[in-house]
């Protein structure tokens, strides 16, 4: 994989009657101690603020973060429920994920991590929810 790349970003709640969100960004892949690292900046078009988020990802767990504007450190973890405070310009909520599953392809040209979790807040399930992110060389 090409340290310059393209990441797509595929987000749904399950048997919400939204629509798939899908976003698209230029970042930079690298494999670090057998982690897939990948770093791409969100540009909100009703913000000023820049976002930078990092994607680590290996094995049974992915790891979510970022920073500027929206800071939270999402952590799935198929062995445990993990607890996050998302920070937002209008305050903070704790909430809880229980990762359901975790599958990451890794090819010459295509890295594709699919997260299947449930959000829940004071124990109680807010949604289920599935990510797919695909990571290709930019050409």
């Amino acid at each position: 994989m090409t340290e310059r790349v393209f990441v797509t970003i595929r987000g749904l709640q399950t048997g919400s009657e939204d629509k798939p969100i899908e976003a698209k960004f230029q970042g930079r892949y690298g494999l670090i101690n057998g982690k897939h690292c990948i770093s791409y900046e969100e540009r909100p078009a009703d913000s000023g603020l820049v976002t930078k988020n990092i994607i680590k990802a290996s094995g049974d767990q992915v790891i979510i973060i970022k920073k500027n504007g929206v800071e939270s450190r999402l952590v799935f973890d198929q062995n445990r429920i993990t607890s996050i405070d998302y920070h937002t310009p209008y305050g903070s909520i704790s909430l809880s994920i229980r990762t359901k599953s975790i599958s990451i392809k890794d090819s010459q040209d295509l890295i594709e991590i699919n997260l299947e979790y449930s959000l829940l807040y004071d124990n109680s399930q807010l949604s289920d929810n599935s990510v797919n992110i695909k990571i290709t060389p930019a050409k």
